[in-house]
C-alpha cells in the first residue's frame, strides 16, 4: 500500500505540469511504440524511422539471496523502428546488462553481464476511428550464451499480445490516452544454464563456488525464467506538446512451473514481477523525446529461514530508475500526433479543407500541400477522409500548390483571414491514360498515300497520314476501336483494334483503287498567256470534313492572345463559314511538348477559346462553332527540332455538321 500511494504522488506532481495541444511518437523500451513497457496499439507512420536508448538502475540489499546483502544492476537497451507500411511496424533492440553481487559471508563481490541480447519482431494496427485502435504484435528473443560467444537458440523465447489503445486526444481534443496489453509468452531461457542442484543447506559459499553449481542471482542476471508468462499492462498517457506525464503497470505471471524441484531455500524467484511506473515524455525539439521514469516494484517482501537465521528477500527490486531518448523522423509534416484544436486568438489564420477526386469525389489520402513563397513546411491529407488544416499563416493570400501521384497537379489560391479557418476544397483530375496507333498506308503497288482514319467514337478528331510517306500517328486512350480508313479513289477499309496505356500499335494498311472507266485523254493544250494565282489560304475540304489553312495562326508566346497578324486569316475563314452555312465546325487547338502536360492542355484549351470568340464577334452563330484543346497529345511532327514545334504549335478546323 505505502508502494501505491508513493507511485501516485510522484505521478501526481508530474501531472501537476502544464499541458499543451499535442504529444509526439516515441518508442516503449522494446523499440515499439508506446511508453515504457506499455505498447500502443497505433504503428508508426509508412516509411517513419525511430531511434531510441534506454537506461535502467537500481540498488537493493534484500533482493533473490539470501547469502547477499547487495545488488547493483545497470541495463542498457538500444532500439531500432521502422514503419512498413501505415499498419505495419517492424521493430528490433539490442540489450546489454552488467550486474554485481557483493556476498557478506564470503567477502566476496561477483560480476555477471550479459551483452547483444536481441528482441525483434512486428506490429499489426488498425485504426477503427481516430480515437480506437486495435493491433497485434509478435516478437522473438535471441539470449548470449552463457559460457561462449555467440546465442543458444534452444534458449530462444517468443511470443504475442493483443494491443487496445483509446486516443480521446485525437477523438475529443481531450489530453487523455489508455492503452492495454495481453499476451503470453513461450520462455526457453532455462536452457542456457545446466540445471543447478539447490541443496545449500548449512554450505558456505565458498563451497558453492567450489562445486560449480549455478546461483540464483546468475539466473536472474542472464534473464533467466523457469516458467512461461502471461504478460498484462495498463498504461495512461496525459499528452502535451513538451510534456506528457503517463503512469503504466506492466506484471509477468509465470505458469507451467518448470522450476527445479528439491530448492531448500525458498529465493522467490519464481515469484511473478509486478511494477508500477511513473514517469514523463518530455519534447524540447520537433522529434525528439526524452524520458525518464522509475520503476516501483509491487512483489511483497517475504521472510526466508536460512542456515544462518530468517532473512527478508525480494524477488525484483523495490525500485529502479529509467532515463532514455529518442529521435523520430515521420514523413511530411506529420511529426507529431496532434489533434485539431482551433487557432489561438492571434493575429494569424489558417487554411483547412479536403483533397477529393474529381470524377469520383473519393478522398485522396496522402496527397502533399506546399506553400511556395513561404517557410511554411509541407502538410499531407489524412489517410481516412482527405481532410488537411496548415500552420498559422500570415493574413493574405497564399498560394498552395497539391500533388499526387496519378494526379495533375494543382495550383490554386487562398485568402487568409486574420484569426479565421479558409476553407479550401480541393478536385484533383487523374492523369489521362494513353495510347496509340501507328503505321503505313500504302496502295497495292506500295505507293504511300495521304488518306484519312475516323473512329467508331465520334469525340475524336480524325486521324491523317503523311501525303508523302503514307505514315500516321494518332493518340487514342485505352479501348477497343472501330478505324475505317478511306483515301481518294480509293476503297476504304474498316478494322478493329486494341488500345493498351502506353502502348503504341503498329497496323500497315493496303488500300485496293476504285476500278473506274478509263478518263478520256486531256485536251489539247492552248496557248495563252500565264496567269499567277494566288495560292489561297483556306480550304474547305468537305470530303475530309476539314477547313485547311495554309498559314499558322500566330498567338503571344505563352498567351492565348490572338496576334494582329493573323487578324486577315481569320477573315477568310469567317467568309468560308459565312458562305457555307450549314456547316459547323471544331476548333481544336494544340501544342509541342514544351512546359507540362497540364500546362500545354489548360495553353491549347485558350488558344482554341480565343478563335471561337473571335468568330462570334464576327457574326457567327454560337450554335456553329465549338472549341477544344488537346495540349501536346496529338503531334503532327517531331518535337526534337525547332521546325517540328513550329509544326505542332497550331490550330485545325474539323466540321462536325454540314
Amino acid at each position: 500500500m505505502k508502494k501505491l500511494l508513493l507511485a501516485i504522488g510522484v505521478f501526481a506532481l508530474i501531472a501537476a505540469t502544464p499541458l499543451y495541444a499535442a504529444s509526439p511518437i516515441g518508442p516503449a523500451m522494446d523499440g515499439e511504440t508506446g511508453i515504457m513497457r506499455v505498447i500502443s496499439a497505433r504503428s508508426l507512420p509508412a516509411t517513419g524511422l525511430m531511434m531510441g536508448i534506454n537506461g535502467l538502475y537500481f540498488w537493493s540489499n534484500d533482493l533473490l539471496n539470501t547469502e547477499s546483502d547487495v545488488n547493483q544492476r545497470l541495463e542498457e537497451r538500444t532500439n531500432l523502428t521502422y514503419g512498413a507500411t501505415d499498419w505495419l511496424e517492424l521493430f528490433i533492440n539490442a540489450t546489454s546488462a552488467a550486474q554485481t553481487i557483493k556476498y557478506t559471508s564470503a567477502n566476496d563481490t561477483m560480476l555477471f553481464q550479459t551483452l547483444g541480447d536481441l528482441t525483434g519482431g512486428f506490429k499489426l494496427s488498425y485504426l477503427v476511428t481516430p480515437g480506437f485502435a486495435f493491433g497485434f504484435d509478435a516478437f522473438g528473443q535471441l539470449l548470449t550464451d552463457a559460457n561462449q560467444l555467440g546465442y543458444k537458440l534452444s534458449a530462444s523465447n517468443y511470443g504475442a499480445r493483443l494491443l487496445w489503445t483509446i486516443d480521446l486526444d485525437a477523438a475529443e481534443n481531450i489530453p487523455f490516452r489508455f492503452h492495454v496489453n495481453l499476451g503470453y509468452k513461450v520462455d526457453n531461457s532455462r536452457y542456457l544454464l545446466p540445471a543447478p542442484n539447490y541443496t545449500w543447506t548449512g554450505a558456505s559459499v565458498d563451497s558453492i563456488y567450489a562445486t560449480g553449481l549455478t546461483r540464483t542471482e546468475e539466473e536472474y542476471a542472464l534473464g533467466i525464467y523457469h516458467d512461461n508468462q502471461i504478460l498484462g499492462a495498463i498504461g495512461v498517457e496525459f499528452p502535451g506538446t513538451y510534456l506528457t506525464p503517463f503512469i503504466e503497470y506492466y506484471t509477468n505471471q509465470l505458469i507451467n512451473n518448470h522450476s527445479i524441484t528439491g530448492h531448500s531455500l525458498s529465493l522467490k524467484y519464481d515469484q511473478s514481477p509486478q511494477y508500477i511506473t511513473p514517469g514523463f515524455r518530455f519534447t524540447p525539439e520537433k522529434g525528439v523525446a526524452v524520458d525518464i521514469a522509475a520503476d516501483i516494484g509491487l512483489t511483497k517482501q517475504e521472510s526466508v529461514q536460512t542456515s544462518n537465521g530468517p532473512v527478508n528477500v525480494r524477488a525484483v527490486p523495490l525500485w529502479s530508475v529509467i532515463v532514455g531518448a529518442s529521435y523520430t523522423i515521420l514523413p511530411g509534416a506529420m511529426v507529431i500526433i496532434q489533434r485539431v484544436q482551433a487557432p489561438p486568438p492571434q493575429q494569424n489564420g489558417v487554411v483547412g479543407g479536403v483533397v477529393l477526386d474529381e470524377q469520383t469525389r473519393q478522398p485522396i489520402s496522402h496527397a502533399i500541400l506546399s506553400f511556395p513563397g513561404t517557410n511554411l513546411s509541407d502538410i499531407i491529407t489524412n489517410r481516412t477522409n482527405g481532410a488537411f488544416t496548415s500552420c498559422q499563416i500570415n493574413p493574405g493570400t497564399v498560394k498552395i500548390e497539391v500533388s499526387k501521384d496519378g494526379y495533375q497537379p494543382k495550383v490554386l489560391e487562398a485568402q487568409v483571414l486574420t484569426g479565421q479557418t479558409t476553407n479550401v476544397d480541393v478536385l484533383m483530375k487523374k492523369l489521362v491514360e494513353i495510347g496509340a496507333i501507328a503505321g503505313m498506308v500504302t496502295d497495292t503497288t506500295g505507293k504511300p498515300l495521304a488518306a484519312v482514319l475516323t473512329f467508331n467514337n465520334t469525340t475524336l478528331p480524325p486521324g491523317a497520314t503523311d501525303p508523302r510517306t503514307g505514315f500516321y500517328f494518332v493518340k487514342l486512350p485505352p479501348g477497343i476501336y472501330s478505324v475505317t480508313v478511306a483515301a481518294q479513289g480509293y476503297i476504304s477499309r474498316t478494322f478493329t483494334v486494341p488500345i493498351k496505356n502506353n502502348v503504341k500499335t503498329v497496323v500497315n494498311i493496303t488500300l485496293e483503287q476504285h476500278h473506274a472507266a478509263a478518263a478520256p485523254p486531256p485536251p489539247a493544250p492552248i496557248t495563252a498567256p500565264v496567269i499567277m494565282q494566288k495560292k489561297p489560304r483556306v480550304i474547305l475540304e468537305k470530303a475530309k470534313k476539314k477547313i485547311v489553312i495554309t498559314e499558322a495562326i500566330h498567338f503571344q508566346t505563352g498567351r492565348a492572345t490572338i496576334l494582329p497578324e493573323s487578324y486577315s486569316l481569320l477573315d477568310e475563314i469567317v467568309q468560308v463559314l459565312k458562305d457555307n452555312p450549314d456547316i459547323s465546325i471544331r476548333i481544336e487547338g494544340y501544342t509541342d511538348n514544351v512546359g507540362s502536360p497540364s500546362y500545354n492542355l489548360r495553353l491549347s484549351q485558350a488558344r482554341a477559346e480565343s478563335v471561337m470568340k473571335y468568330f462570334i464577334q464576327e457574326g457567327l452563330s454560337p450554335d456553329r462553332v465549338q472549341a477544344k484543346g488537346y495540349g501536346d497529345m496529338l503531334p503532327i511532327a517531331s518535337n526534337k527540332t525547332a521546325q517540328g514545334r513550329a509544326k505542332n504549335r497550331r490550330v485545325e478546323f474539323t466540321i462536325i455538321k454540314e
